[in-house]
């Protein structure tokens, strides 16, 4: 599955939280393949994009407990979300609809 996790660092955490994003892009866990990791602005300090099992992303979010909150969103590439929610009520017409 794709996957974006949404990163606030701990006060007082920044090098050590920094350090072990480092450490996870240049050597990921097995099984986790990261595509970007962005600084932002506003609520969250950090987004990471990748690939992996749902497994997987709690074993990445272990690494960073100790430094960082992190929620995680499963995330669907655009045309196939489309195709999902065509099925979805409202995507049908009203005259479709059960």
């Amino acid at each position: 599955m794709y996957f974006m996790s949404l990163i606030k660092i701990l006060p007082g955490k920044q090098e050590q939280c920094l350090e072990m994003i480092k450490k996870l892009k240049e050597k990921p866990i097995n099984g986790v393949k990261i595509h970007k990791i962005m600084f932002c602005l506003g609520k969250y300090d950090l987004v990471i994009f990748g690939e992996a099992d749902e497994i997987k992303t709690l074993e990445l979010s272990a690494n960073l407990t100790p430094y960082a909150s992190m929620e995680t969103l499963t995330t669907i590439p655009f045309e196939d979300g489309i195709n999902m929610l065509r099925n979805i009520y409202w995507f049908k017409r009203e005259d479709q609809m059960v």
